[in-house]
């Protein structure tokens, strides 16, 4: 459960305490989708630094009822993209679109896909042409 100003967050639903302001309304929207676009890099970094300090048991800390593949996805994408290397202008799809392209590359990409404003869709297109 989580309590951000009016709003009352919990597995299943956002609930209201008392009636938004507009500014709320705003700020829990922003809020929403900062969680939303880091939430794969979280799980992902969970993974990678579990595995450095307890190993393969790391995995009995995400409930079992976790796509196993979309965690091991989450950490390929950390783990290809450590924190210096991330851009956090452009979404995880974006970085788990690059995996298997060489690090310039990876780099390059993602520079140009910042400036030209692509969604996940025409980077993919772009990735598909310069294969």
């Amino acid at each position: 459960m989580i309590r951000r100003d009016n709003f009352l967050l919990i597995p299943s639903a956002l609930l209201l305490e008392s009636p938004p302001s507009m500014d709320q309304w705003e700020s829990m929207g922003s809020y929403l989708l900062s969680m939303q676009r880091s939430l794969y890099w979280w799980i992902g970094d969970m993974l990678v630094n579990g595995e450095s300090q307890i190993g393969d048991d790391i995995y009995q800390a995400f409930d079992p009822s976790f796509s196993v593949s979309l965690i091991e996805r989450c950490a390929a994408v950390s783990r290809a993209f450590p924190l210096g290397h991330r851009n956090t202008n452009l979404s995880w799809t974006h970085h788990q679109a690059l995996l298997g392209f060489s690090e310039p590359i990876q780099r390059t990409a993602l520079r140009k896909a910042e400036i030209e404003g692509w969604d996940t869709a025409q980077f993919k297109r772009y990735l598909q042409e310069i294969r």
